[in-house]
């Protein structure tokens, strides 16, 4: 006990503490459970029930410590109710699935970084992703200064700390047999929101809810960032895998995806998905490219049997009678009434940032505007054009230190995409998927903003782990030609 007092270093006691023969998890949850009991009781609350609680919290984190995989399964399976939040306002719900996910990733840095001192910066790309979540929480003074509650700027900065996601799964998941566990659950996931959406656009056709202007104004999409990422794996898992059984999974599963990204309506993913893959043709070999366009034209007749069989005809008549309203509008350039409601909106924001062009406006911080389509003056914080968003709420520096990570790792993934051709199918098929979705996410930013919202988060972290997992193996055993 000595030593702790002459050395009097914070440090060093965590050291200590994490080689003491006596310390253990089980003795620590007890010690605290029985100091919350002692002040529960003190305070006469109900204490039955949380205590009862807190056992429940400290068993679930003492199974997650001990198997850090089954943490992230369960994150995985949490994400379905975190990706479908739809309301302004916060209840019960989302703050305990919030608790969740982000105190999650919290607990786990503090204590790889603080209680068991392990480097878990790996490169700069890690670096610059800890500096700018350190450096942008200045962003909170700018944001009060313009009116900007602390609870709605918290609210939007903590979804950039989902980014962090990729430091434990790239930890955690880098044997081939991890890894396919993993694709099959971010598979499971992504195949539950297809069917939760198309059930929505079903309910809403049932109803009679679908009105034209809400086509033209961009959609009824959700969660079409993870629908692109379903899409991009999927169609490499056919095209690279060698076994008949995977390709068939990876090909129906691809549909299911396919099908939920069209009744999105939102033309730039659909633009933007096919660009990605089709750009990818030239890093896979000659065989391969003639697997994925035949693949691409079955898997296009299928999605229309499947449109026609789940959603009948009268709701498939509407789905491709949209669809084809909707590469027409594009046709029409700033005629489009969409494409000119964001012109207009990104204009007004601009605005704020030539007089504010240091510090933005802080997050969350509104504009107001007039909405061409409804005909109201709008008072709106999400900024459809990612970038224009961006500038408006961070201003220019915090939005290039933000965006460096992002083209640091798309090279590392650039990098891998170049080795495609002598990986084996595992290794090639994560690596032309994180790279593809990664340049899909930053490409898609430019029309739809991809970092207000959690499912651009989640995916970036994904593709972040998934280039490094590919890097870490390409390193560690020897390369295989693809035959």
């Amino acid at each position: 006990m000595s030593a702790f007092v002459r050395d009097n270093s914070l440090l060093h006691f965590t050291e200590k503490l994490g080689t003491m023969p006596n310390f253990s998890w089980k003795n620590t949850t007890i010690f605290v459970l029985l100091q919350a009991l002692i002040i529960l009781l003190f305070l006469k609350i109900e204490a039955v029930l949380v205590v009862a609680g807190a056992c429940i919290i400290a068993g679930v984190i003492q199974i997650f410590a001990r198997h850090p995989r089954i943490w992230i399964y369960t994150v995985v399976a949490v994400s379905f109710f975190y990706l479908n939040f739809e309301s302004e306002g916060i209840d019960a719900a989302e703050v305990v699935t919030g608790i969740f996910y982000l105190g999650g990733i919290l607990i786990w840095m503090f204590w790889q970084t603080l209680i068991r001192r392990k480097k878990i910066i790996q490169n700069p790309g890690d670096w610059l992703v800890i500096f700018f979540l350190l450096v942008s929480i200045t962003n909170l003074v700018v944001a009060t200064l313009n009116s900007v509650s602390v609870l709605d700027w918290l609210r939007e900065w903590t979804l950039l700390l989902i980014i962090l996601y990729y430091f434990p799964i790239r930890e955690y998941f880098t044997l081939p047999k991890t890894i396919n566990k993993l694709l099959l659950s971010n598979a499971l996931l992504i195949i539950a929101l297809s069917f939760y959406s198309v059930y929505q656009y079903y309910a809403r056709i049932s109803k009679g809810i679908v009105y034209a202007f809400e086509y033209r104004s961009g959609g009824l999409g959700i969660n079409e960032t993870m629908f692109m990422a379903g899409i991009v794996f999927g169609v490499f898992a056919f095209t690279l895998s060698k076994k008949k059984s995977t390709r068939i999974i990876a090909g129906i599963f691809t549909a299911i995806a396919l099908m939920a990204l069209i009744i999105t309506f939102r033309r730039t993913y659909w633009l933007f998905t096919l660009v990605v893959i089709v750009g990818a043709i030239p890093f896979i070999k000659l065989a391969y490219q003639k697997r994925l366009i035949m693949y691409s034209l079955v898997a296009l007749l299928l999605v229309s049997a499947s449109a026609y069989s789940v959603i009948g005809a009268r709701g498939s008549q509407l789905l491709f009678s949209i669809v084809a309203m909707r590469f027409e509008s594009s046709a029409k350039g700033t005629k489009d009434i969409s494409l000119y409601a964001r012109i207009v909106e990104s204009n007004e924001a601009l605005q704020h940032v030539s007089e504010l062009p240091l510090s933005g406006c802080g997050m969350k911080s509104p504009i107001a505007f007039y909405e061409p389509i409804l005909k109201y003056t709008k008072h709106n914080n999400f900024i459809h054009y990612g970038y224009t968003g961006s500038l408006h709420k961070l201003g220019w520096p915090l939005t290039i230190l933000f965006f460096l990570p992002f083209f640091y790792f798309l090279w590392q993934g650039f990098k891998n995409v170049l080795q495609v051709r002598k990986m084996e199918p595992l290794m090639a098929i994560i690596a032309l998927g994180s790279f593809c979705t990664l340049l899909g996410v930053l490409l898609s930013n430019a029309i739809i903003s991809q970092f207000d919202m959690p499912m651009g988060t989640i995916v970036t972290a994904y593709c972040f782990a998934y280039i490094q997992i590919v890097k870490k193996n390409q390193k560690s055993i020897p390369q295989v030609l693809l035959n």
